[in-house]
């Protein structure tokens, strides 16, 4: 393969899971001298190998790499997503355009341990119930499952289970004094009785959240 400029995608994506798979994914942004990310080890094994040694090395991952282009073109979505799925059905590839397929090994692994872990929740909350009634504040016995910042709302969301396993969610942009697995008491007021898109279970949104008290670890 030396001195080609251009390089099968099937290619490609057998290196790129050799790769991940050997060196774990390294980005171009947490990539360092000793440990250079995985775009660029791929394209120094497709500038280094030529067509015989190439087959020869990597010829076990045609089936994978094979599986993984059709995952990449029923699954990307996004600019990136159709920019990348432009590049496969060219069949051929430039090394710039390398970084695009390199992402892909990494890309089926978060998506699969995502559907992991929503199967897994789904479990958790299929025998959840709707807490409360709707804008009628009171007080509620909970625990925290969950604390996240998300930046484009500039607050936290709180997940939150009872007792009973039944699960709710607030926002909020004050960062209360809880850990995770924590206990406490909250006067909210139920302001939606959904089923969530995420895990199917039956979750209640409060607003209006005042902590009373916190209880905390409790087994």
């Amino acid at each position: 393969m030396k001195n080609v400029s251009k390089y099968s995608v099937v290619n490609v994506v057998m290196c790129a899971i050799s790769v991940t798979e050997q060196y774990g994914f390294v980005s171009k942004k947490s990539a360092t001298v000793d440990n250079p990310s995985t775009a660029s080890r791929i394209q120094t094994q497709l500038m280094n190998l030529d067509a015989s040694e190439f087959s020869e090395v990597y010829q076990g991952f045609f089936v994978s790499a094979i599986e993984l282009i059709e995952w990449a073109k029923e699954n990307l979505k996004g600019d990136f997503g159709r920019s990348t799925i432009e590049i496969i059905n060219k069949g051929e590839i430039t090394i710039p355009q390398v970084a695009f397929l390199a992402t892909l090994p990494n890309q089926k692994n978060v998506v699969d341990k995502r559907e992991e872990k929503k199967e897994e929740l789904s479990k958790d909350t299929a025998s959840s119930n709707w807490v409360g009634t709707l804008r009628q504040r009171a007080e509620f016995f909970v625990k925290l499952t969950n604390k996240t910042w998300v930046e484009r709302y500039g607050s936290y969301i709180y997940n939150i289970v009872t007792k009973e396993g039944n699960i709710g969610s607030f926002f909020s942009t004050n960062d209360f004094s809880l850990n995770v697995g924590d206990c406490f008491v909250m006067k909210a007021t139920p302001k939606g009785h959904v089923v969530s898109s995420w895990h199917g279970g039956k979750e209640t949104q409060f607003n209006r959240v005042v902590i009373n008290e916190v209880i905390g670890q409790k087994g």
